[in-house]
């Protein structure tokens, strides 16, 4: 068995659940190298019984491992998102995601479901929704695209509605972040101008 692994836990999210568990794991041997959301790279798991004192550990806590099948599937799906995501996001707001993914990924959607549940802590639709707000703020601020034309190719019917999802999302108008695009491309020009300046 490898000495490192990266493992998903149900039950992780919540105040202060990753410090207690990372303390309960130090006791028996084991290390967070790493941590993003509820997947933990750890090490120490070539000892014997490993996956036993793990689970032990995690059980009384009320924590669970996600089963290797499932990890694959969620895996998959992630990557699958991630390689599809312009395209996904492309798509109407009220179109079914779910239903389009899992019949694209060969999964049942209640099965996708649960594990965007248990592992993100977040519905798929959620998630989704998430993903498509960090894609609007990052044309927001990286691109001189006109409202409309984002608020099309992102899937809103309007700009209003993606202001308003922006808005609910973030707290933050549309205008916050299209000047921070401003304010990059005022700092490019001010760094050219004095690159510009002959030395003395």
């Amino acid at each position: 068995m490898e000495d490192v692994q990266t493992i998903a836990i149900q039950g992780l999210k919540g105040s202060g659940r990753q410090e207690i568990l990372q303390h309960k794991l130090a006791k028996i041997g084991f290390q967070i190298k790493t941590s993003r959301g509820n997947w933990l790279t750890l090490s120490g798991l070539s000892q014997i019984n490993a996956h036993y004192l793990l689970d032990e550990a995690l059980h009384a806590l009320n924590m669970t491992r996600l089963d290797e099948a499932s990890q694959i599937i969620f895996c998959g799906t992630q990557s699958w998102i991630e390689l599809e995501l312009d395209k996904l996001i492309q798509q109407p707001i009220a179109w079914n995601e779910l239903k389009f993914c899992s019949t694209e990924l060969g999964s049942s959607a209640n099965q996708l479901e649960a594990l965007f549940l248990s592992v993100e802590g977040v519905s798929f639709e959620r998630y989704l929704i998430l993903q498509r707000i960090d894609k609007v703020k990052e044309f927001l601020v990286y691109t001189d695209w006109p409202f409309p034309f984002l608020a099309e190719r992102m899937g809103y019917e309007s700009v209003q509605q993606m202001a308003g999802h922006l808005i609910t999302e973030t707290g933050l108008p549309v205008t916050h972040f299209r000047s921070l695009h401003q304010s990059r491309k005022r700092l490019k020009q001010e760094i050219k101008a004095l690159r510009a300046q002959p030395t003395r």
